[in-house]
C-alpha cells in the first residue's frame, strides 16, 4: 500500500517545522507501524527527531507570552514585575538547556532513531521531566501573586 503523497497548506505557509514533520508523514508517520515499510521507520524518527527543536522553542513562546501578558495584568510593583523578568529568565536558561541536551542526548546522534547503533544515550527521562516541572511551576504560580 502506498503512502499518500501530502500536499503544503493551501496558502503556501510552511514553517521548518511542517518541512521536518511532512517528510516524517511522507514516510509513515501517524500510521500503524504494520503498514509502514521497516526500512521507512528509522527515517521517520529521524525526521521527527529534526522537528524538535522548532516544536521547545514554540513552546517556550507559548510560555513567554503569557508572561509578558501577565506584565500587564499585575500592579506596578516591583516585586511582582521582577518576579516575572526572573521567571522569564529561568525560563530561557532551562529550555536552552533542555535543547543543547537534546543535541547530546546520544553519541553518535543517529543512534537516537538507530537505536542498535553502537554508542551510548543519556536517561533523559528524569532531567528533562524535572525540568519541565520546574518551568509549569512559576508559570502556574503567577494567578496567585
Amino acid at each position: 500500500m502506498s503512502v499518500p503523497a501530502l500536499q503544503p497548506p493551501p496558502d503556501g505557509d510552511v514553517d521548518l517545522r511542517d518541512a521536518f514533520l511532512i517528510n516524517a508523514y511522507r514516510l509513515g508517520l501517524g500510521r500503524h507501524v504494520f503498514y509502514v515499510p521497516q526500512n521507512n521507520v528509522p527515517e521517520t524518527f529521524k525526521w521527527l527527531w529534526a522537528a524538535e527543536p522548532t516544536n521547545l522553542f514554540a513552546v517556550f513562546l507559548v510560555r513567554l507570552s503569557i508572561a509578558l501578558f501577565f506584565l500587564r495584568l499585575v500592579p506596578p510593583k516591583k516585586r511582582y514585575i521582577w518576579t516575572i523578568w526572573i521567571t522569564i529568565g529561568i525560563l530561557a536558561v532551562s529550555d536552552i538547556y533542555i535543547l543543547i541536551n537534546f543535541f547530546f542526548e546520544c553519541r553518535p546522534i543517529r543512534k537516537v532513531w538507530l537505536p542498535a547503533t553502537p554508542g551510548t544515550c543519556f536517561g533523559h527521562e528524569m532531567y528533562q521531566s524535572a525540568l519541565w516541572l520546574f518551568q509549569g511551576l512559576p508559570a502556574s504560580g503567577f494567578p496567585g501573586l
